[in-house]
């Protein structure tokens, strides 16, 4: 074969592998595109490809699926047009990627078959240095136009609007978003890089654009004096943070519209952190404090407080150490915290710390400005931790101890209120150990004293609220004591049902909750007291009280005006003679307490008068009858009452 022959043959070889290198060119590209997306976490990509020319390359459509943590994304592409120089091509520059429309949907993922990431994605504040950016081989990049819904798991949507470009290494993009109800309102923002990799993001009220609540700064920084220690590719950057609370906190109200509960805060947030980024692997260290900080719970002013917070983030794990502490530091709650982002499960220790109350310094409703409910503490120790855990469930474990507290709900005060209780949150809302409350008084018209209760919580497995399963309760009343035995008190039923055990209970003491002037008794009286417990109140049906031998004695005396009634009264005259010195060997009293606070006592009396018809036989039989709930707020009224029960436990304190 000749040489002429065998160049030929050589050449039309070249080209015909020259053109089928050219026709599979967008199929190269394509591939190339799909690889680095599928790598990123991208799926179900779509994509076309046009023919590279000499000056540039046009992509007709791009249509893929990402998933990142918790959010799945669908972007779709259009047209995206790239414009390079083939000289500069070969070196691995473009001279200008243009992007007229980008739409994305944003969804919560949670549920889906994603699979957790084994760390956690680059901070955007570190994203945006402008390191990052001069890295890229792009002179020039237009973003026409991006919009995104974004829908988070309560299903608000945010709606994002933005456009940038990308020029002689600076990076300038605008836009806004939307927020979602209950907010419902436009925010602007900007970022802007500069090529020293400073980058400033602005995020304002569209109404309020002078004075943005939230600003971030990022600046490149070297350590010059650690610099064989650092990796070639380390990044090391600089930042700070501040943000208004009261304006930022509507933005955020969507993601916490599962937990209303939470207050809503008024206040100044400053942050200085610094990064280190280095390939893949970075970590953000960093402090933030409130100084001033104040809120609103429920319509009710929460007390001015400092917060002040310990950050140390990186690609496998997250550390938070927080303190909140009242004015005068009242209160003071402190918070560590640790999250592994790899197996996404964490930790939280939370103190309060012990909490003095004074009656000449802090008080429990010194916590509101208005303090909205029927109870407060002026005296004692409360103390608190807990130890929280979250993984695909939320487990809480809360030590609570009370320590001799006085105070009072509604019109009933108390003092020496003690309890140390052990709970758990997991399955059902229960103690890990049987608890003890003890109180050393509460006034309920007269003294109650040496109360203590036995009990613990068990879960229900149909609902949040527990079972409190009482194991044994004792009190001192009225010169005796009440007792029980075990029971459970079910919030969920209609009806719990009890008795109550008296011993010892003196006639006498009795006697004087009625204030009649002239009445004295002796003796002592036993029984039980059924109740049966429900929404609607207190019901007593067929409770007994019966005399202990040998029995006891009542005397009346009465006033000028009872006597002068007898004298016109045979039957009363009689009744007064009797009661005069009237000594008992019986004394039975049933006893049935309606819900509108009615008593209805039926009294069985027998004995005799010695002083009276040569002490022959009677027997008395009265009926009683007495509105409890306006007995005892007499008796609550009363400043000989409360006086006595103040002096009676100051004297045991000493």
């Amino acid at each position: 074969m000749s040489r002429r022959n065998k160049f030929l043959i050589w050449l039309t070889s070249f080209l015909g592998l020259l053109g089928l290198a050219y026709a599979s060119l967008p199929w190269v590209i394509s591939a190339l595109i799909k690889y680095n997306l599928s790598s990123r976490g991208g799926s179900d990509i779509q994509i076309n490809v046009d023919y590279p020319g000499w000056q540039g390359l046009r992509l007709h459509a791009l249509d893929f699926t990402l998933i990142s943590g918790e959010y799945k994304s669908h972007v779709q592409v259009p047209k995206v047009n790239v414009t390079y120089h083939l000289t500069d091509l070969i070196t691995g520059n473009i001279a200008q990627i243009r992007v007229p429309v980008v739409s994305v949907d944003i969804k919560s993922s949670l549920g889906s078959t994603a699979t957790k990431s084994s760390s956690a994605e680059l901070p955007m504040a570190t994203l945006l240095s402008g390191q990052w950016l001069s890295q890229l081989p792009v002179n020039e990049v237009l973003l026409e136009q991006l919009t995104a819904d974004m829908r988070i798991a309560t299903e608000a949507v945010y709606s994002l609007r933005l456009s940038g470009e990308l020029r002689d290494r600076q990076l300038q993009v605008n836009g806004d978003i939307l927020i979602p109800k209950p907010a419902q309102r436009p925010i602007v923002f900007s970022i802007n890089t500069q090529p020293s990799g400073e980058m400033r993001l602005l995020v304002s009220s569209i109404d309020q654009t002078a004075t943005p609540m939230l600003t971030v700064t990022v600046k490149p920084f070297s350590q010059d004096e650690d610099q064989d220690q650092l990796k070639p590719d380390q990044i090391n950057l600089n930042g700070t943070l501040t943000a208004q609370l009261d304006n930022l906190q509507p933005i955020l109200m969507p993601y916490l519209s599962r937990t209303q509960w939470l207050p809503t805060f008024e206040g100044y947030l400053n942050s200085q952190w610094q990064a280190q980024v280095s390939g893949v692997d970075w970590q953000i260290m960093g402090e933030a404090s409130v100084q001033n900080l104040s809120g609103r719970w429920r319509e009710q002013m929460l007390p001015h407080s400092k917060w002040n917070a310990k950050f140390d983030v990186n690609s496998q794990r997250a550390r938070l150490q927080t303190t909140l502490s009242t004015g005068q530091k009242a209160v003071v709650l402190e918070t560590k915290a640790v999250h592994q982002f790899a197996r996404g499960h964490g930790h939280a220790n939370v103190t309060l710390k012990a909490v003095e109350f004074s009656d000449k310094g802090f008080v429990l409703s010194g916590l509101l400005k208005n303090w909205p409910y029927p109870f407060d503490i002026n005296a004692g120790r409360v103390s608190a931790s807990g130890r929280f855990r979250w993984q695909q469930a939320f487990n809480a474990q809360i030590d609570l101890k009370l320590d001799k507290l006085d105070g009072n709900y509604d019109q009933l005060a108390f003092a020496g209120l003690s309890a140390e209780l052990a709970l758990d949150n997991g399955e059902g809302l229960h103690t890990n150990k049987d608890a003890i409350l003890s109180l050393d008084l509460v006034d309920v018209g007269f003294p109650v004293e040496k109360v203590e209760v036995g009990f613990a919580l068990v879960a229900q497995a149909k609902t949040p609220i527990p079972i409190v399963r009482v194991k044994s309760f004792s009190a001192e009343l009225l010169g005796g004591r009440a007792l029980s035995g075990p029971f459970e008190f079910d919030f969920v039923r209609d009806k719990n049902s009890l008795i109550v055990q008296l011993e010892q209970i003196g006639l006498n003491d009795i006697m004087k909750l009625e204030q009649q002037e002239g009445l004295q008794g002796s003796g002592r009286l036993n029984g039980q007291i059924p109740l049966q417990i429900s929404k609607a109140g207190i019901v007593v049906t067929q409770g007994q009280l019966s005399a202990v031998a040998p029995g006891g004695e009542i005397r009346y005396t009465p006033t000028p005006k009872v006597a002068a009634m007898a004298k016109s009264n045979a039957s009363l005259d009689t009744m007064l003679k009797a009661l005069s010195n009237f000594q008992y060997q019986v004394l039975d009293i049933s006893s049935d307490y309606k819900l509108n606070g009615d008593l209805v006592l039926k009294v069985r009396l027998q004995g005799k008068n010695p002083d009276w018809q040569a002490g022959r036989p009677i027997n008395l039989n009265l009926n009683l009858q007495e509105n409890i709930p306006t007995l005892l707020r007499s008796l609550q009224l009363s400043d000989e009452v409360s006086e006595q029960v103040r002096k009676r436990y100051q004297n045991k304190q000493k």
